[in-house]
């Protein structure tokens, strides 16, 4: 955590201490994009996420919040997979 001291114009003395600059997006990862990523693919790999860093425009949205890479929307078209539109985390638990 840095500390920066200070002096206010009366002479009092202190430190102002931060966890830092917040760091700037990664770059887009797809080749020869610069620009900055504000969404991360969804697509399921497995049992986690592809998660690749993707700028605006070539983050596809197939569903609320929910984003695919270039080559996974492609993949994803050709399959003709629905997403699921929301969660629902009440649907396995029923009460009397």
């Amino acid at each position: 955590m840095p500390c920066t001291p200070f002096q206010l114009p009366d002479g009092t003395h202190g430190f102002i201490c931060s966890r830092g600059r917040r760091r700037a997006p990664p770059p887009c990862s797809v080749d020869g994009c610069d620009a900055s990523s504000g969404f991360q693919c969804d697509y399921r790999v497995g049992r986690k996420r592809c998660d690749r860093h993707l700028c605006a425009a070539h983050a596809h949205e197939v569903g609320p919040d929910v984003h695919f890479c270039p080559e996974h929307f492609a993949l994803w078209k050709r399959e003709g997979a629905p997403v699921q539109a929301s969660i629902d985390f009440d649907a396995g638990s029923e009460t009397s």
